[in-house]
């Protein structure tokens, strides 16, 4: 469970993690109030030595109404908990490309006015099936309104799969780097 994780990080030593979008589904699922539960879940990880400075959000596979209700939670959850900063990533199965990027892109653009509109920092991760280098996904960043406000996220292993070289994107995005998935 999330608190079970937040104890065990706290145990570790740590003190900052990313809420994984599984944890902030079981958080959701708790209270019909995000915000609240957001809240709630702050004081407890506070009194365990432990924040979240980020969230990792999840979006549904079709960009349907439901999609817009369900991001919105998870960013009302995130103002609650004090995130900083929102990853979002594609569905790993909707084998993204530049068209179906491009036909959604009203869809980010609303996602990120939303995350902003609550002090949160929308940061757009690096994949395998897309957005495969710093130049792919600041092309996409910048094609939206307010792409001088939106952060990127490197995900060290999908950069490492594709045959990037980490330290190049660090050095590349350099400001807009807000948000890391390190693996080794």
């Amino acid at each position: 469970s999330a608190r079970q994780a937040v104890k065990l990080l706290s145990s570790a030593g740590w003190n900052y993690g990313e809420l994984s979008s599984t944890h902030m589904e079981e958080l959701l699922k708790q209270s019909n109030e995000p915000i609240a539960a957001g809240e709630a879940f702050r004081n407890f990880s506070l009194k365990q030595d432990f924040a979240f400075e980020q969230a990792h959000m999840t979006l549904a596979n079709k960009f349907d109404p439901s999609w817009l209700k369900a991001a919105k939670q998870q960013l009302d959850l995130g103002q609650g908990l004090g995130v900083k900063t929102a990853v979002v990533h594609i569905p790993n199965n909707s084998a993204p490309d530049k068209t179906y990027i491009k036909k959604r892109k009203n869809h980010f653009e609303h996602l990120a006015d939303c995350a902003l509109s609550r002090n949160v920092i929308p940061c757009f991760e690096n994949l395998m099936e897309c957005w495969r280098s710093y130049e792919e996904l600041l092309e996409f960043i910048q094609s939206l309104k307010n792409g001088s406000e939106l952060g990127l996220c490197l995900d060290s292993g999908h950069l490492n799969a594709t045959g990037g070289d980490c330290g190049m994107f660090i050095r590349q995005a350099g400001r807009r780097l807000k948000a890391l998935h390190v693996t080794d």
